[in-house]
């Protein structure tokens, strides 16, 4: 007579087999069987490799992804592991059970699973983060990945390393065209506005330039309007005094103050949703026909663009 021993069962979780005895010719007792309890333990993932190569390199106004990659174990079956969430964090300002936000995390609740070829145990896992260009600048930037199997175990990898983030600079202007409308010669447009939008990810302050006016832009070889007659304010109302506020538009900008090199000293912040307006800045406008003028449509470009830090040295 032989006893045969049953084989564990390769699930998590307590299950009953039936043991038999057969004899030498292959006949089975004809009884029952004994009854024998198995318990297979559940084991929580185990990280095997961990790749993270990628770097964000978002532009000014846009996104980009960080991809990386896991491979794990389960004792109790690839099966078994049922999510894989990534998390890409500034490890400056928070951890990895941060709140998504733009500014310092960014967390992909689902990687796509793959079972390994070839291999029962074992899955790879492929993820992806958009990161937007208000994200922090900096080299603290780490990538952590959370596995959860069917029991609700946890485990949780960080990359040792870390990433970096540049540093981006740049502004969107809401509104494409400053549109004066019909002007008698002498007078002062009424005060007209356009918005000024973070597209970066540093405080920065505005540099304000323009051109001649002109009936034949951007040829120019015809009637001009002098940029000079162009101001810019930042005031509390739409409608500034034209002979005593307001900046004469310079042909060219850097830092300093706002009369003399254009800079409007701002404080620019850096958006918590790069789909929200409610922090642009707003800057006015008017245009003064000369006294002597002659008649036509004009046309002219004016520049808005970042400075550093809050460059500007006046208050404007």
């Amino acid at each position: 007579m032989m006893n045969n021993e049953a084989p564990v069962p390769s699930a998590h979780g307590a299950y009953n087999v039936y043991v038999f005895l057969k004899n030498s010719n292959g006949v089975v007792d004809a009884g029952t069987g004994n009854q024998q309890s198995y318990t297979v333990a559940d084991v929580a993932p185990v990280w095997t490799s961990y790749t993270a190569s990628d770097s964000p390199a978002p532009s000014a106004g846009g996104s980009d992804t960080v991809d990386y990659s896991v491979a794990l174990s389960d004792g109790n079956g690839d099966n078994d592991v049922t999510n894989v969430k990534g998390v890409f964090f500034d490890s400056g300002a928070t951890n990895h059970d941060c709140t998504a936000n733009e500014n310092n995390c960014y967390i992909h609740s689902s990687c796509t699973l793959n079972a390994a070829y070839g291999n029962s145990t074992e899955v790879e896992g492929q993820c992806q983060v958009t990161v937007w260009y208000n994200a922090n600048s900096g080299s603290a930037w780490k990538v952590q990945t959370e596995v959860t199997d069917e029991t609700n175990n946890v485990e949780f990898a960080d990359l040792s390393s870390t990433i970096t983030n540049p540093a981006l600079q740049g502004v969107n202007v809401v509104e494409a065209n400053i549109a004066y409308g019909a002007l008698a010669v002498g007078t002062p447009s009424s005060g007209q506005s356009i918005s000024a939008a973070n597209a970066g990810n540093q405080i920065s302050d505005l540099l304000v330039s323009g051109s001649n006016m002109c009936t034949d832009y951007p040829t120019c070889s015809g009637y001009t309007i002098p940029r000079e007659q162009q101001k810019w304010a930042q005031a509390d109302t739409i409608n500034f005094n034209w002979d005593s506020q307001g900046h004469i538009l310079r042909a060219s900008a850097s830092t300093g103050d706002a009369d003399t090199n254009g800079c409007a000293n701002v404080d620019m912040a850096v958006r918590t949703d790069h789909t929200s307006n409610s922090l642009n800045e707003n800057l006015f406008w008017k245009l003064k026909i000369p006294d002597v003028q002659e008649t036509g449509s004009y046309t002219g470009a004016n520049t808005i663009q970042t400075t550093g830090l809050t460059s500007c040295t006046g208050t404007p």
